[in-house]
């Protein structure tokens, strides 16, 4: 079959079973990688989101050792007050 694209003649051939071949193939390789990109992108962001979430919890657990830290020191000054230590 010819078709004529701009001014030059091309000639367009079905392609052989070789190329079918290692087109479907190319397909599925592709369709693998895709799939295990894929996957991996959800484990990334559910580890980073599990990640933020840590970093909370550390926030929250530094800002309570601060609060029990000054509470000591208060009940020290008390205790030498109060005892005359």
């Amino acid at each position: 079959m010819m078709v004529v694209m701009g001014n030059q003649p091309k000639e367009y051939t079905l392609p052989d079973d070789e190329r079918v071949s290692n087109s479907k193939l190319t397909q599925a390789k592709l369709k693998e990688h895709l799939r295990i990109y894929s996957t991996t992108q959800e484990r990334l962001h559910h580890n980073i989101k599990r990640l933020d979430l840590d970093v909370q919890q550390v926030v929250t657990t530094l800002g309570n050792i601060r609060e029990c830290a000054k509470t000591l020191e208060t009940m020290e000054g008390q205790f030498m007050l109060q005892f005359n230590l």
